[in-house]
């Protein structure tokens, strides 16, 4: 009995160490029939190439990070060409411009929220892909839209950023910022990335959206850009930005030991999902699906995660998920931004043109 007891004992030491091995993520992956193909197929391919912007999952670094953990993952041994882009919009109009002509797309797998998305869409430059049958386990039914065109990859809020020391009061909606403390003493974001969903119908809607944003670019005493002009913010050049994209750019200035927080405004709460897709023409179609199979992966959400703060509310031990929960148990009412709802609301495209001049003007 003492026996078998070690015997037990020596087994699981050995299974433990096996999966905490290099490559031991794919043993504890679900190898489904469709998923052993696809890494039979990449395999034979060897190479990816990937474009996105350097604040998209650690841009250059992440990539090196990327290629050596899916490789690990899978056993494969794929090589990751990657090309930093200026933005993700001039990234869907090159797909639609690729896909057009019938040549191959720049880059084999796209991420981009649904504002970038919508073109590309209602072009058909994305294939339709069964995820569910390549990571069943963790790729859930509501995780994939437009067909299997879209897989989401991550979620996140647009915020109010403040500099602890400089903000002359701490903001709980965007009609705070237009007190009379904050008189030129904050930016507001140049692309309005966010406002034009409060456009939307049954949200604010158009014209108290417009209104707004006017006598917010009055009160405000410039214009900066989502992402790493949070860094104008951080020394106090500013004491807020009104609205910065992402608020996992905060938290990692917070990291560094800078005297920023952001709150999320109560008058205009939303969750923007950023998707994974695979153009049409990628030049290597199944390198590219197992990268996205990999960032679904709790190794993949890690680093997602670790690289520009954002991940999946719905997989175990999403970080996003435990703050989205906390806020909807204290009240907040999201407006849930999935690609579903952009195509639904065919008016908050229409409006944002005018939101950005009316900014830029003033």
């Amino acid at each position: 009995m003492k026996r078998r007891s070690n015997l037990i004992v020596c087994f699981i030491f050995v299974l433990l160490a096996l999966l905490a091995a290099p490559g031991g993520e794919v043993r504890a992956l679900e190898l489904t029939p469709a998923l052993k193909a696809v890494i039979e197929a990449a395999k034979t391919e060897g190479s990816l190439n990937l474009s996105y912007p350097q604040s998209v999952v650690g841009g250059t670094s992440g990539v090196r990070q990327i290629e050596t953990q899916m490789n690990a993952t899978f056993g494969t041994n794929i090589r990751i060409n990657f090309a930093p882009a200026q933005s993700l919009e001039r990234q869907a109009q090159q797909l639609i411009l690729e896909h057009s002509a019938g040549q191959k797309a720049h880059t084999d797998a796209y991420i981009a929220r649904p504002s970038s998305l919508m073109q590309p869409v209602e072009r058909s430059v994305f294939a339709e892909i069964d995820w569910h049958a390549l990571l069943p386990d963790r790729i859930r039914p509501q995780f994939v839209e437009s067909q299997g065109r879209l897989l989401r990859l991550g979620v996140t809020f647009p915020v109010i950023v403040y500099n602890t020391q400089r903000a002359p009061m701490v903001p709980k909606t965007l009609e705070d910022m237009l007190r009379p403390e904050w008189k030129g003493k904050f930016a507001a974001q140049v692309v309005a990335a966010g406002f034009e969903i409060l456009a939307a119908d049954g949200v604010w809607g158009r014209e108290k959206t417009l209104g707004f944003v006017r006598r917010l670019s009055e009160q405000a005493g410039g214009l900066i850009r989502c992402g790493a002009e949070v860094e104008r913010v951080a020394p106090g050049e500013y004491a807020a930005l009104a609205m910065d994209c992402i608020a996992g750019n905060t938290i990692s200035w917070q990291e560094r030991g800078a005297p920023v927080d952001y709150v999320i405004p109560g008058d205009a709460a939303e969750l923007h999902y950023y998707y994974l897709t695979i153009p049409k023409t990628a030049s290597y179609p199944n390198a590219a699906k197992l990268f996205a199979v990999f960032m679904l992966t709790e190794p993949g959400q890690k680093l997602n995660w670790d690289t520009w703060k954002i991940d999946l509310d719905g997989l175990p031990g999403s970080k996003m998920e435990t703050q989205i929960l906390k806020l909807k148990s204290q009240g907040t009412m999201f407006t849930e931004v999935t690609m579903d709802w952009w195509l639904k609301h065919p008016e908050v495209p229409e409006v944002l043109p005018q939101l950005i001049k009316i900014l830029a003007k003033n």
